[in-house]
């Protein structure tokens, strides 16, 4: 995996803009061109697409502590998550590999047209403050990537696109990409997660399934909670169970208490 594409699998930003782990699932056989058009793809995971379960809504509880960039950092680099060790990076470390990301969703076609409208829509938003509010960080174990992403504070942008994930998804479930003379085909879904209740006022697991020109299959979990104070922790994996396991162990090192 190649320093570029391990950035590229930090960024997240569900629900408008998601670059994971289908980045980083070709070692080195692929092109540049095919890497670019994988992270294109899982760029726009989040921005539109199936769902085959209602997202439920949480009742909201006070006394939440708001967690600083900081704390969050501090966490991460002291504490074992899900039994790995995390090495956080900064966001201005893969601030360039955004703009290329969102360059070629400029030149990408999407199919359909609308769900391309969307795509684009949303992840052309995407700002210096955004970027400045994640704090992101990649697992250890290079045999099972796994990316975690903190967001300390929630733009407006970033709730809308959430608030109305669940219409997002309803409207295009299958989606096909042409980028740079390469064809990606994908489909997603979207279903709840419990047992955050008290602490979050949604949490979800979306499942991306893509394959380029043909190729094998690359499925991308991704796992996440909006806290009630409007911030929130995400995680990728190629495994669904992982992806779910590391996202309850972050909420523990980072002393969110979910009763």
């Amino acid at each position: 995996m190649t320093t570029a594409l391990m950035k590229t699998c930090l960024l997240g930003m569900a629900g408008v803009m998601t670059i994971g782990l289908a980045a980083c699932g070709d070692d080195s056989s692929s092109t540049s061109s095919t890497n670019a058009t994988s992270a294109s793809v899982s760029a726009s995971a989040n921005a539109g697409s199936a769902s085959t379960s209602a997202n439920p809504t949480y009742q909201q509880s006070a006394g939440l502590k708001r967690l600083s960039t900081d704390d969050v950092t501090n966490a991460i680099s002291e504490n074992k998550i899900n039994n790995q060790t995390f090495t956080v990076v900064n966001s201005s470390q893969i601030s360039d590999q955004t703009d290329q990301v969102l360059k070629s969703m400029d030149q990408a076609k999407v199919s359909p047209a609308k769900c391309g409208d969307i795509i684009k829509n949303a992840t052309s938003g995407i700002t210096d403050s955004e970027l400045n509010n994640t704090v992101s960080a990649l697992g250890g174990d290079q045999s099972s990537p796994v990316a975690l992403t903190f967001i300390t504070s929630m733009s407006d942008r970033l709730k809308k696109s959430y608030e109305t994930e669940n219409e997002q998804f309803s409207q295009c479930g299958k989606v096909t990409m042409e980028l740079q003379g390469h064809k990606t085909e994908m489909t997603m879904k979207m279903s709840p997660v419990k047992g955050y209740e008290s602490v979050a006022k949604r949490a979800g697991l979306s499942t991306t399934v893509s394959s380029s020109d043909g190729g094998p299959e690359i499925t991308l979990h991704q796992a996440y909670v909006w806290l009630n104070n409007d911030q929130l922790i995400q995680t990728s994996s190629l495994n669904a169970k992982t992806a779910q396991t590391t996202l309850a162990s972050a909420v523990e090192a980072l002393g969110i208490s979910k009763k």
